[in-house]
Protein backbone atom coordinates (compact mmCIF):
# COMPACT_ATOMS: atom_id res chain seq x y z
CA UNK A 1 0.00 0.00 0.00
CA UNK A 2 0.95 3.35 -0.86
CA UNK A 3 -0.07 7.12 -1.65
CA UNK A 4 0.27 8.14 -5.29
CA UNK A 5 -0.74 11.35 -7.19
CA UNK A 6 -2.93 11.78 -10.25
CA UNK A 7 -3.64 14.56 -12.24
CA UNK A 8 -7.01 13.44 -13.55
CA UNK A 9 -8.33 12.42 -9.49
CA UNK A 10 -6.88 15.49 -8.87
CA UNK A 11 -8.81 17.35 -11.43
CA UNK A 12 -12.12 16.10 -11.07
CA UNK A 13 -12.02 17.02 -7.14
CA UNK A 14 -10.89 20.23 -7.94
CA UNK A 15 -13.79 21.44 -9.79
CA UNK A 16 -16.12 20.36 -7.20
CA UNK A 17 -14.19 21.87 -4.57
CA UNK A 18 -13.69 25.59 -6.88
CA UNK A 19 -17.76 25.12 -7.69
CA UNK A 20 -18.56 24.36 -3.48
CA UNK A 21 -20.20 21.18 -4.51
CA UNK A 22 -19.47 19.45 -1.22
CA UNK A 23 -16.82 21.39 -0.22
CA UNK A 24 -16.17 25.07 0.55
CA UNK A 25 -12.51 26.00 1.48
CA UNK A 26 -9.58 28.44 0.73
CA UNK A 27 -8.57 25.83 -2.06
CA UNK A 28 -11.97 25.98 -4.01
CA UNK A 29 -11.63 30.26 -3.00
CA UNK A 30 -8.38 30.73 -4.30
CA UNK A 31 -9.14 28.80 -7.48
CA UNK A 32 -12.36 29.80 -8.65
CA UNK A 33 -10.90 33.02 -10.47
CA UNK A 34 -9.42 30.56 -13.09
CA UNK A 35 -12.96 29.29 -14.37
CA UNK A 36 -16.29 30.85 -16.19
CA UNK A 37 -18.10 32.19 -13.09
CA UNK A 38 -21.30 30.48 -15.37
CA UNK A 39 -19.49 26.85 -15.10
CA UNK A 40 -19.11 26.85 -11.41
CA UNK A 41 -22.71 27.94 -10.85
CA UNK A 42 -24.08 25.62 -12.97
CA UNK A 43 -22.19 23.13 -11.59
CA UNK A 44 -23.90 24.50 -8.33
CA UNK A 45 -26.83 24.51 -9.64
CA UNK A 46 -26.37 20.45 -10.42
CA UNK A 47 -24.93 19.54 -7.16
CA UNK A 48 -27.72 17.30 -5.57
CA UNK A 49 -26.13 14.96 -8.95
CA UNK A 50 -23.11 15.03 -8.42
CA UNK A 51 -22.15 14.76 -4.77
CA UNK A 52 -22.05 12.27 -2.02
CA UNK A 53 -22.03 12.20 1.91
CA UNK A 54 -20.85 8.82 3.78
CA UNK A 55 -23.47 6.75 4.82
CA UNK A 56 -26.31 9.26 3.85
CA UNK A 57 -26.94 8.91 0.03
CA UNK A 58 -24.80 9.11 -3.16
CA UNK A 59 -25.56 11.69 -6.34
CA UNK A 60 -27.68 9.87 -8.77
CA UNK A 61 -24.12 10.68 -11.17
CA UNK A 62 -21.40 11.07 -8.75
CA UNK A 63 -20.72 6.97 -9.53
CA UNK A 64 -20.46 8.02 -13.77
CA UNK A 65 -19.44 11.68 -13.70
CA UNK A 66 -17.36 11.67 -10.42
CA UNK A 67 -15.77 8.25 -9.90
CA UNK A 68 -14.87 6.58 -13.19
CA UNK A 69 -13.28 9.78 -14.60
CA UNK A 70 -11.29 9.91 -11.38
CA UNK A 71 -9.99 7.03 -11.76
CA UNK A 72 -8.46 7.89 -14.92
CA UNK A 73 -4.36 7.10 -14.90
CA UNK A 74 -3.44 8.16 -18.38
CA UNK A 75 -2.75 11.85 -19.52
CA UNK A 76 -5.83 13.70 -20.18
CA UNK A 77 -7.79 10.37 -19.01
CA UNK A 78 -10.81 12.30 -17.81
CA UNK A 79 -10.79 14.86 -20.49
CA UNK A 80 -11.33 11.81 -22.75
CA UNK A 81 -14.01 10.30 -20.48
CA UNK A 82 -15.75 13.30 -20.69
CA UNK A 83 -15.51 13.44 -24.56
CA UNK A 84 -16.99 9.94 -24.63
CA UNK A 85 -19.70 10.41 -22.26
CA UNK A 86 -20.83 13.19 -23.65
CA UNK A 87 -20.92 11.56 -27.61
CA UNK A 88 -23.19 8.44 -26.12
CA UNK A 89 -25.38 10.90 -24.53
CA UNK A 90 -25.60 13.25 -27.42
CA UNK A 91 -26.38 10.12 -29.78
CA UNK A 92 -22.94 11.14 -31.88
CA UNK A 93 -21.62 7.58 -31.32
CA UNK A 94 -18.14 6.73 -30.51
CA UNK A 95 -14.93 6.38 -31.93
CA UNK A 96 -13.19 3.49 -31.29
CA UNK A 97 -10.10 5.24 -30.31
CA UNK A 98 -11.51 7.12 -27.91
CA UNK A 99 -12.42 3.85 -26.16
CA UNK A 100 -9.24 1.88 -27.01
CA UNK A 101 -7.20 5.05 -24.84
CA UNK A 102 -9.89 4.33 -21.94
CA UNK A 103 -8.45 0.79 -20.93
CA UNK A 104 -6.52 1.64 -18.36
CA UNK A 105 -10.34 2.77 -16.53
CA UNK A 106 -9.97 -1.38 -15.72
CA UNK A 107 -13.51 -2.12 -15.79
CA UNK A 108 -15.66 -3.31 -18.66
CA UNK A 109 -17.05 -0.56 -20.19
CA UNK A 110 -19.82 -1.74 -22.86
CA UNK A 111 -21.26 -3.69 -20.35
CA UNK A 112 -21.77 -0.57 -17.80
CA UNK A 113 -23.00 1.61 -20.26
CA UNK A 114 -24.96 -1.04 -21.77
CA UNK A 115 -26.83 -1.68 -18.43
CA UNK A 116 -26.81 2.17 -17.04
CA UNK A 117 -27.77 3.96 -20.73
CA UNK A 118 -31.60 3.25 -20.23
CA UNK A 119 -31.61 4.89 -16.56
CA UNK A 120 -29.93 8.05 -17.29
CA UNK A 121 -31.91 8.86 -20.29
CA UNK A 122 -34.47 10.84 -18.45
CA UNK A 123 -31.48 13.29 -17.28
CA UNK A 124 -29.05 13.42 -20.46
CA UNK A 125 -29.41 16.27 -20.78
CA UNK A 126 -27.64 17.23 -16.85
CA UNK A 127 -24.84 14.87 -18.17
CA UNK A 128 -24.42 16.65 -21.14
CA UNK A 129 -23.64 19.71 -19.55
CA UNK A 130 -21.66 18.46 -16.97
CA UNK A 131 -19.41 17.00 -19.52
CA UNK A 132 -19.35 20.39 -21.64
CA UNK A 133 -18.36 21.73 -17.93
CA UNK A 134 -15.94 19.72 -17.28
CA UNK A 135 -14.05 19.67 -20.70
CA UNK A 136 -14.40 23.67 -21.11
CA UNK A 137 -12.44 23.87 -17.72
CA UNK A 138 -9.77 21.02 -18.25
CA UNK A 139 -7.03 22.89 -19.97
CA UNK A 140 -6.52 25.72 -17.41
CA UNK A 141 -6.11 23.33 -14.63
CA UNK A 142 -3.99 21.04 -16.57
CA UNK A 143 -1.68 24.13 -17.48
CA UNK A 144 -1.48 26.74 -14.58
CA UNK A 145 -2.93 24.52 -11.46
CA UNK A 146 -1.60 21.07 -11.63
CA UNK A 147 1.97 22.51 -11.74
CA UNK A 148 1.39 24.49 -8.49
CA UNK A 149 -0.23 21.37 -7.48
CA UNK A 150 1.43 18.33 -7.85
CA UNK A 151 4.74 20.16 -5.80
CA UNK A 152 2.49 20.30 -3.03
CA UNK A 153 0.92 16.79 -3.84
CA UNK A 154 4.01 14.83 -4.05
CA UNK A 155 6.02 16.58 -1.03
CA UNK A 156 2.90 15.18 1.31
CA UNK A 157 2.94 11.80 -0.30
CA UNK A 158 6.34 11.48 0.81
CA UNK A 159 5.67 11.67 3.99
CA UNK A 160 2.96 10.11 3.91
CA UNK A 161 4.82 6.90 2.61
CA UNK A 162 7.37 6.86 4.61
CA UNK A 163 4.86 7.07 7.60
CA UNK A 164 3.10 4.14 6.32
CA UNK A 165 6.39 1.78 5.83
CA UNK A 166 7.54 2.94 9.44
CA UNK A 167 4.47 1.59 10.90
CA UNK A 168 4.02 -1.22 8.62
CA UNK A 169 0.73 -0.43 8.67
CA UNK A 170 -0.18 -3.12 5.87
CA UNK A 171 1.48 -6.09 7.19
CA UNK A 172 -0.35 -5.65 10.66
CA UNK A 173 -4.08 -5.22 9.09
CA UNK A 174 -2.83 -8.71 7.26
CA UNK A 175 -1.95 -10.10 10.64
CA UNK A 176 -5.64 -10.14 11.27
CA UNK A 177 -6.76 -11.76 8.37
CA UNK A 178 -4.07 -13.81 6.91
CA UNK A 179 -3.74 -16.29 5.37
CA UNK A 180 -6.87 -15.05 3.49
CA UNK A 181 -4.62 -11.86 2.20
CA UNK A 182 -1.40 -12.09 0.89
CA UNK A 183 -1.20 -9.29 -1.27
CA UNK A 184 -3.03 -6.00 -1.91
CA UNK A 185 -3.29 -3.31 -4.58
CA UNK A 186 -4.81 -0.72 -2.53
CA UNK A 187 -3.92 2.85 -4.06
CA UNK A 188 -4.35 6.17 -1.80
CA UNK A 189 -4.81 9.19 -3.98
CA UNK A 190 -3.86 12.05 -2.92
CA UNK A 191 -5.98 15.66 -3.42
CA UNK A 192 -5.91 19.42 -2.66
CA UNK A 193 -9.59 20.37 -2.12
CA UNK A 194 -11.34 17.97 0.27
CA UNK A 195 -10.93 19.83 3.12
CA UNK A 196 -14.89 20.29 4.83
CA UNK A 197 -16.35 17.74 2.79
CA UNK A 198 -16.18 14.01 1.94
CA UNK A 199 -13.14 12.13 2.01
CA UNK A 200 -11.92 9.01 1.45
CA UNK A 201 -13.56 8.22 -1.52
CA UNK A 202 -13.67 4.94 -3.01
CA UNK A 203 -14.03 5.72 -6.90
CA UNK A 204 -13.37 2.43 -7.83
CA UNK A 205 -12.68 -1.21 -6.03
CA UNK A 206 -8.81 -0.36 -4.93
CA UNK A 207 -8.53 3.54 -5.15
CA UNK A 208 -9.50 5.52 -2.19
CA UNK A 209 -8.95 9.40 -2.42
CA UNK A 210 -8.04 11.35 0.31
CA UNK A 211 -7.38 15.36 1.10
CA UNK A 212 -4.02 16.62 2.71
CA UNK A 213 -5.26 18.95 5.50
CA UNK A 214 -4.52 17.03 8.16
CA UNK A 215 -1.00 16.04 9.96
CA UNK A 216 1.39 12.91 8.60
CA UNK A 217 0.28 10.94 11.68
CA UNK A 218 -3.18 11.59 11.67
CA UNK A 219 -3.56 11.09 8.19
CA UNK A 220 -1.88 7.96 8.14
CA UNK A 221 -4.28 6.53 10.87
CA UNK A 222 -7.10 7.48 8.72
CA UNK A 223 -5.41 5.70 5.50
CA UNK A 224 -5.09 2.70 7.76
CA UNK A 225 -9.18 2.44 8.83
CA UNK A 226 -9.68 2.75 5.52
CA UNK A 227 -7.56 0.28 4.32
CA UNK A 228 -9.19 -2.03 6.93
CA UNK A 229 -12.74 -1.12 5.15
CA UNK A 230 -11.15 -2.15 1.97
CA UNK A 231 -10.41 -5.68 3.32
CA UNK A 232 -13.39 -6.14 5.52
CA UNK A 233 -15.01 -5.53 1.80
CA UNK A 234 -13.53 -9.04 0.87
CA UNK A 235 -13.81 -10.59 4.25
CA UNK A 236 -17.23 -10.17 4.80
CA UNK A 237 -18.24 -10.43 1.34
CA UNK A 238 -20.87 -13.18 2.15
CA UNK A 239 -22.27 -11.40 4.73
CA UNK A 240 -24.94 -8.71 4.28
CA UNK A 241 -22.35 -5.87 5.44
CA UNK A 242 -21.58 -3.14 2.85
CA UNK A 243 -25.21 -3.73 1.02
CA UNK A 244 -27.09 -1.47 2.44
CA UNK A 245 -26.79 2.18 4.48
CA UNK A 246 -28.25 0.52 7.94
CA UNK A 247 -24.86 -1.65 7.97
CA UNK A 248 -22.61 1.82 7.58
CA UNK A 249 -21.90 1.74 11.64
CA UNK A 250 -21.65 -1.71 12.03
CA UNK A 251 -18.77 -2.12 9.77
CA UNK A 252 -17.16 1.33 10.07
CA UNK A 253 -16.79 0.67 14.02
CA UNK A 254 -15.38 -3.16 13.07
CA UNK A 255 -12.42 -1.22 10.77
CA UNK A 256 -12.21 1.24 13.76
CA UNK A 257 -11.97 -1.57 16.49
CA UNK A 258 -8.75 -3.31 14.58
CA UNK A 259 -7.22 -0.14 14.04
CA UNK A 260 -7.39 0.62 17.42
CA UNK A 261 -5.45 -2.51 18.07
CA UNK A 262 -2.84 -1.50 15.20
CA UNK A 263 -2.31 1.53 17.63
CA UNK A 264 -2.26 -0.31 20.80
CA UNK A 265 -5.08 1.03 22.32
CA UNK A 266 -4.37 4.82 21.18
CA UNK A 267 -5.61 5.96 17.96
CA UNK A 268 -5.21 9.53 17.70
CA UNK A 269 -8.84 9.79 16.52
CA UNK A 270 -11.85 8.22 16.55
CA UNK A 271 -14.95 8.40 13.87
CA UNK A 272 -17.05 5.71 15.39
CA UNK A 273 -16.06 5.03 19.07
CA UNK A 274 -19.69 3.93 20.82
CA UNK A 275 -19.36 0.57 17.86
CA UNK A 276 -15.36 0.47 18.29
CA UNK A 277 -15.76 0.25 22.34
CA UNK A 278 -18.87 -2.22 21.30
CA UNK A 279 -16.46 -4.24 19.46
CA UNK A 280 -14.04 -4.37 21.86
CA UNK A 281 -16.63 -6.13 24.73
CA UNK A 282 -17.73 -8.19 22.24
CA UNK A 283 -14.29 -9.56 21.44
CA UNK A 284 -14.03 -10.18 24.66
CA UNK A 285 -17.00 -11.83 25.85
CA UNK A 286 -16.68 -14.30 22.31
CA UNK A 287 -12.99 -14.87 23.00
CA UNK A 288 -12.44 -13.66 19.25
CA UNK A 289 -11.44 -11.62 16.76
CA UNK A 290 -12.85 -13.28 13.80
CA UNK A 291 -14.08 -10.33 11.61
CA UNK A 292 -17.42 -12.59 10.05
CA UNK A 293 -18.08 -14.13 13.58
CA UNK A 294 -17.60 -10.20 15.58
CA UNK A 295 -20.09 -8.72 12.33
CA UNK A 296 -22.69 -10.87 12.56
CA UNK A 297 -22.68 -11.00 16.20
CA UNK A 298 -22.73 -6.83 16.25
CA UNK A 299 -25.66 -6.86 13.52
CA UNK A 300 -27.93 -8.86 16.25
CA UNK A 301 -26.95 -7.13 19.19
CA UNK A 302 -25.84 -3.49 18.48
CA UNK A 303 -28.62 -0.81 18.16
CA UNK A 304 -26.59 1.72 16.95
Amino acid sequence: MKSIINKETSYVFHMLSVSKCGYDNDYGRKYESYHPVRDLAKLKELEKFITVKGGEYSGALYYLLVCLPASMKNNEGALLYYKVVKDLFSYQGVEKNRLEALEDARIDWFQFFSESLNNYMSISGIIIKICDIMIRNYNVYSDVVWKESRVLLNNYSRDVNFSLNRLKISEKWHSFFRPTFLQDKFEVILCQGLENGPEAIDISQNQDVFGIDRSIEMQTAFISHEYGIYLLKRVLADTPAFTEMKYYKHTEGLAEFYNNKIYYGKLPFYMQKEACDFYTELANSMETTDAKKLFLAAIEKMDI
